[in-house]
């Protein structure tokens, strides 16, 4: 899960590739009004500062800002069938 920093508002980049946003889930709800919520790491995890750990304020976040594409690529692994196995 990725988010696409053309949708964030109010972008600062850190240091060690990190980026300080407005969190969409909490200003679509008419909060973050100072606009630095949610923390973006070079890595591409996020989190929002004021609801640690809470796996439905994320999902939120990715819905309103999130890429549609996967970060890595599934790769398909040749797969040799058990002996036995028709």
């Amino acid at each position: 899960m990725k988010l696409d920093i053309e949708k964030l508002e109010n972008l600062e980049h850190l240091p060690a590739g990190r980026i300080r946003a407005r969190c969409p889930a909490c200003a679509a709800s008419g909060g973050d009004t100072t606009g630095n919520h949610l923390l973006v790491f070079a890595d591409g995890r996020f989190g929002c500062a004021v609801h640690p750990g809470d796996h439905q304020h994320r999902s939120e976040i990715y819905r309103l800002a999130g890429t549609r594409q996967r970060s890595t690529p599934r790769r398909w692994v040749d797969v040799k069938p058990k002996p036995g196995w028709r």
